[in-house]
């Protein structure tokens, strides 16, 4: 029995919220030896369900240590998502134990810690993927198998909250088109735009506005091919997560999500200082 344990800041959050049933639903279908032994969180979030009770709804036992957890698991999926800054301590243990360690997204505060943490991985030769689930969408299976359209302009869109949305957006863009050589930001509080230059002619657009859903466009010389992003791209995820537990065989190069990680950073500081070309 493989024993996947949950790693958080705390566990009242979306990711801890589902992630559980949609494992379960995923390991049942495929007749899978696996099972989601434990959870450990840091704190209980303020105001919000404690970890206790989360552990009840959800019937996953908590960890009293990560410690505790890494002993008592084969494999690790570290959540935290809005604290990409603890990702590297809560992954270090696992990887020097040598369990498997799947990382949320934000994978890091910049580039080079993400860079540290993979470095780890290579140090410990303990496996480690990090992706945002709309990589997983059916709309990018050829551009992850290297057969997509070969794009000169690639537009994503999404909801209004770059804080949340963008790093979905980014890996999109990343995935069809590689990394951004440059980006400049336009926008107000009704929404905005980032302009990616990826060199040679090739050209990105991030555009958010509020209930935009998310969508795709590709285009190259002569086609363009337009797509909503479904609603299944999580428990794909989940998939890949579970296969990459079984191989060790990461579905995301380490150097996709660094290059998305950069083209992040230099978005928020693009920002800043808009209507600026900001060197990724």
């Amino acid at each position: 029995m493989f024993r996947i344990g949950l790693i958080d800041y705390y566990l009242d959050e979306w990711h801890a919220q589902n992630y559980p049933a949609m494992l379960r639903e995923e390991i049942a279908r495929q007749g899978l030896s696996m099972e989601v032994k434990m959870a450990y969180a840091y704190c209980d979030k303020e105001d919000g369900m404690s970890n206790e009770e989360w552990s009840r709804k959800q019937n996953v036992p908590l960890a009293s240590s990560m410690d505790e957890l890494i002993a008592n698991c084969d494999g690790v999926m570290i959540l935290a998502p809005s604290f990409p800054e603890k990702h590297y301590e809560m992954a270090e243990k696992a990887l020097r134990a040598g369990k498997p360690v799947y990382m949320d997204k934000i994978f890091a505060p910049s580039e080079e810690e993400g860079r540290r943490i993979f470095n780890l991985s290579l140090e410990t030769g303990t496996p480690l993927f990090s992706s945002s689930a709309l990589r997983f969408d059916a709309a990018f299976d050829d551009y992850r198998a290297g057969n997509g359209l070969k794009a000169e302009w690639c537009l994503t869109c999404g909801p209004n909250n770059f804080q949340i949305y963008a790093i979905h957006q980014i890996e999109m863009m990343q995935t069809v088109m590689g990394r951004a050589k440059k980006v400049k930001a336009l926008g107000n509080d009704g929404g905005r735009t980032l302009v990616f230059d990826f060199g040679e002619g090739r050209m990105g657009q991030m555009c958010q506005m509020n209930s935009l859903p998310f969508q795709l466009s590709v285009a190259d010389k002569t086609t363009c091919k337009h797509q909503m992003v479904g609603s299944d791209f999580f428990i794909r995820l989940v998939r890949g997560i579970l296969s990459f537990f079984q191989t060790g065989v990461a579905p995301v190069p380490p150097e996709n999500t660094l290059d998305a990680l950069a083209m992040l950073t230099a978005g928020h500081k693009a920002m800043k200082d808009m209507d600026q070309w900001i060197e990724v």
